[in-house]
């Protein structure tokens, strides 16, 4: 008996140890695919299977002669990357962006660990949600998500005039908003809480990390909800325009010996559409005021070089240059590229500190409302995203390859139908 038991310890132990090794492999491989492209990682695989070298080869070759084939594994990755998209892969790229796992941002720019939840909400904005979805969230701390509203259905019923489509997707992020302040305000008021229904506990819970006495906080909630539109889809747009000024704007930069990173701000400002206009006047990629306009560049009845975004950007330089002289610290200078100075002098004077984080929670003047609070995370979610872009937008990447390819094979066939 006693060596049957020292028998399936034994082999339990093996067990353990080959299960080990597998997840130790499986391991290794993940790391590989994250410090290594494709060629690399082709390479590393190759030196564990040696086998399979000469057919790694031949799929090469046969790449370069047969565009057909090319075509099918575009579509195959295509597949692939789409099934990956459906499962969880969203939350472990996030984690290797925001933590900036390869190092690719200044330690100016590092996320802290008191903004991160803040800058968390914001790459979903830029990363996740497109502008078919309507997340419907906690204005004071934006984390907070009470729903996301899906208005797809709606936008994509062609059997509708386009201002019903518009006015019927309006109307039901609007009452959605509604029903959740309702609710809030119902749970206000209870003086017990043991007959709720599932929305009623589940908005209930969504409450426990908050600050402050229990009722307050429901009241509070009731107070701040808010919706905000996804801005995945104009992202994207706004990288396929970036790259056609960045090398100028970057130089730009440069030259006045700021960082880099900076270059990124349009992202939040205009995704990069050097036609964006704003309600309150601002215009081109940066967004410029007319008064920032006059001072630092040519704008009248006939120019307005604000829209040029080579020119905007040495604008742009200029005024963080100043910001950072009157504040110090990016944050506070970044933040001022929305407020102005003035503003965060007054945050400074009221809260006796320059963590920007406390001018947020403690700073309530009717200018630093939402906008303005949330502007430097926004920028460093904007910034990470566009640095870790290749694992959020490859589907479309892929897509647009895949339509290049189809174009040029369509072309290539109709000549060689006419030559003949």
């Amino acid at each position: 008996m006693k060596a049957n038991k020292n028998k399936k310890i034994k082999n339990s132990n093996k067990l353990e140890d080959l299960s080990l090794a597998c997840r130790l492999f499986v391991y290794i491989l993940v790391v590989a695919s994250l410090h290594f492209n494709q060629s690399h990682l082709q390479s590393l695989m190759i030196s564990f299977f040696p086998k399979m070298s000469g057919q790694s080869i031949s799929i090469k070759q046969a790449r370069v002669h047969n565009p057909d084939l090319e075509l099918d594994l575009l579509k195959e990755r295509l597949k692939l990357e789409s099934l990956k998209s459906r499962n969880d892969f969203y939350e472990f790229d996030k984690k290797i962006a925001m933590d900036d796992f390869f190092n690719k941002i200044h330690k100016d720019f590092k996320v802290s660990k008191d903004m991160k939840n803040r800058v968390s909400f914001w790459f979903d904005v830029y990363a996740k949600y497109d502008q078919n979805q309507h997340i419907i969230h906690h204005a004071k701390y934006p984390w907070i998500v009470f729903d996301v509203v899906d208005i797809s259905s709606i936008k994509n019923n062609m059997k509708l005039h386009r201002w019903t489509r518009y006015h019927r997707a309006n109307d039901l992020v609007k009452n959605r908003r509604k029903q959740i302040r309702k609710t809030y305000k119902k749970l206000s008021k209870l003086k017990r809480f043991d007959r709720l229904n599932s929305e009623e506990l589940r908005l209930l819970k969504l409450l426990r990390s908050t600050p402050g006495k229990f009722r307050d906080r429901l009241r509070l909630a009731a107070k701040n909800v808010r919706s905000q539109t996804g801005q995945r889809n104009f992202f994207e747009e706004g990288l396929d325009r970036y790259s056609q000024w960045i090398h100028e704007i970057e130089n730009t930069f440069k030259k006045h010996r700021l960082p880099l990173e900076l270059t990124r701000i349009p992202f939040v400002e205009s995704s990069y559409n050097p036609e964006a206009t704003s309600k309150v006047g601002a215009s081109g990629v940066w967004q410029l005021m007319p008064s920032i306009g006059k001072k630092f560049l040519r704008v009248n009845d006939k120019i307005d070089e604000r829209n040029d975004p080579i020119l905007s950007a040495k604008a742009a330089a200029k005024l963080f240059k100043e910001n950072k002289m009157i504040l110090r610290k990016w944050p506070l200078a970044v933040t001022a590229y929305n407020t102005g100075p003035g503003l965060v002098k007054r945050a400074m004077r009221k809260t006796r500190t320059d963590k920007i984080h406390h001018h947020i929670d403690k700073f309530h003047a009717g200018a630093f409302g939402f906008a303005a609070k949330n502007f430097y995370a926004s920028f460093l979610a904007a910034l990470h995203v566009e640095k870790y872009q290749d694992r959020f937008f490859k589907i479309r990447k892929l897509e647009k390859q895949i339509s290049k390819l189809e174009a040029s094979n369509s072309q290539s066939l109709k000549y060689n139908q006419e030559m003949l």
